[in-house]
């Protein structure tokens, strides 16, 4: 009965960690769990095409804002990432240029710069 109870705590925490991790959103450094529908900004294109260069870099996927400055320089892809700089780049992220569309863990990684959604 005992280990059965551990067990079952053990699952619970597992279960939280898995939940919550793809959930957070970028300060800075600081990762913070934060629903991902609950940025509470919302932007025009107009906003997110003020930041469109390498170093100040937003973009729009599936409706949502991010703000990828810093994550330009690590993308596994090289700098084509900055065509979506300033842009909805939500085509660009479904089809990359070997055509194939991004890992869904790409789209979990893309969460942690989440700062708004598309007005």
């Amino acid at each position: 009965m005992k280990y059965f109870i551990v067990g079952g705590i053990i699952v619970v925490i597992i279960v939280g960690v898995v939940v919550f991790a793809g959930n957070t959103k970028n300060t800075g450094g600081n990762a913070q769990t934060v629903p991902i529908t609950e940025s509470g900004k919302t932007y025009t294109l107009a906003d997110v095409s003020t930041h469109a260069v390498e170093g100040n870099c937003w973009t729009v996927v599936r409706g949502k804002v991010f703000d990828i400055s810093t994550f330009t320089s690590k993308h596994s892809g090289g700098p084509g990432i900055l065509k979506g700089c300033g842009i909805d780049s939500t085509q660009i992220f479904e089809k990359r240029p070997n055509g194939t569309p991004h890992p869904e863990k790409s789209w979990g990684v893309l969460q942690t710069y989440l700062i708004g959604s598309l007005k």
